[in-house]
């Protein structure tokens, strides 16, 4: 979700990225290379020592934002991570000229705002207000998650936890200077398992019918007889496994042949689906191992994790990282923490800690 955003960004010239990181900084320092490079950018990682809300981030990341050599701070983009959409930054910059705010907040229709922040705005776009997860309708025009700030907005931010939603925003919007750029487009949040499952399908779609050949994509053909797929050569073998699109297979992942992936699926790097097993409308993060004739279905498995030959992982699991699932063993609905061994299945939703 995160390249995706570099590979917008990049794409309307900015040069220069900042990952303001605070759980697992080190995940992240493996792919910033293969990015810079990639996408010709600079990409540095601002670290936060303890969780700073929203806005701390940005008083953190000041001396990165603002030009060393003397030169006038320019506007930048800043997007929350917990977001998909088909970013339009160029019609935003554009707006943001356009309008001369300090702030231009991206927002977007939903059917259910009761979940989000909502924005009140005039027939100029002038946000006049915002009313945070209303109990009762106000609008369902809510905060998309991307935005073009001035550099004057960073001497309204200190360095502590801090809610720009909250405390930043409204200020702004006091002084008439925050408008609303509002998209049409395609736009998810990520927040909950079930809505990250929901976005892979919708990023997959969007990539199917704009035919965006992202790496390890594979999307549905013309000549596809419906949910049968076709077949592709394995890496791990003589033979084939059945692919049916769209699907994502990182080209470092392992499908041995006979398994079958898809649609919806996607496998990280280094990630091995063995014979026999199927995998559908599912994520499979790096280094993981599907055993032998294991299903997985409406799930979400975590990195270095290994399933169980026969084993069947389905209604919304979410399996965090280092979870090892026992032979024949089933797991439905269940929120896994790491580091966890199940030797017996689960048949009812639960947590295990």
């Amino acid at each position: 979700m995160i390249e995706l955003q570099i590979a917008a960004l990049a794409g309307v010239g900015v040069t220069d990225i900042i990952l303001a990181v605070s759980y697992c900084p080190q995940t992240l320092q493996g792919y910033v290379s293969k990015w810079e490079d990639q996408y010709n950018v600079k990409i540095v990682s601002s670290i936060e020592p303890k969780p700073l809300g929203t806005g701390g981030p940005l008083a953190l990341a000041r001396p990165l934002l603002m030009p060393e050599n003397g030169a006038e701070a320019e506007p930048f983009f800043v997007c929350n991570s917990d977001v998909i959409c088909d970013y339009p930054l160029e019609a935003m910059i554009q707006f943001h000229r356009d309008k001369g705010g300090m702030i231009s907040i991206m927002g977007t229709s939903v059917e259910d705002p009761s979940r989000f922040g909502v924005i009140v705005c005039d027939e100029d776009n002038a946000v006049s207000r915002f009313v945070e997860k209303p109990q009762t309708y106000v609008g369902n025009l809510i905060n998309g998650g991307v935005y073009i700030i001035e550099p004057s907005v960073l001497d309204m931010v200190k360095l502590k936890p801090t809610s720009m939603e909250r405390e930043i925003f409204p200020r702004v919007a006091a002084k008439g200077e925050m408008y609303c750029y509002q998209h049409t487009g395609m736009w998810k949040d990520i927040g909950k398992p079930d809505d990250f499952l929901a976005a892979v399908q919708m990023q997959l779609d969007y990539d199917s019918q704009h035919n965006h050949l992202r790496e390890g994509a594979i999307l549905p053909r013309d000549t596809d007889n419906g949910e049968d797929g076709h077949d592709v050569a394995s890496s791990a073998g003589d033979g084939t496994f059945r692919v049916i699109p769209p699907c994502l297979i990182h080209p470092e992942a392992r499908v041995e042949p006979g398994a079958v992936i898809g649609p919806y699926a996607t496998l990280g790097r280094q990630a091995t689906v063995v014979k026999g097993a199927r995998v559908r409308r599912s994520v499979i993060m790096p280094c993981t191992t599907v055993g032998g004739h294991a299903c997985v279905t409406d799930s979400i498995v975590g990195s270095y994790c290994s399933l169980g030959g026969w084993s069947h992982v389905c209604d919304m699991s979410v399996l965090g990282e280092d979870v090892h699932v026992e032979d024949e063993t089933v797991v439905r609905a269940a929120m896994v923490l790491p580091h966890k061994a199940l030797k017996e299945s689960i048949w009812e939703a639960q947590i295990v800690m």
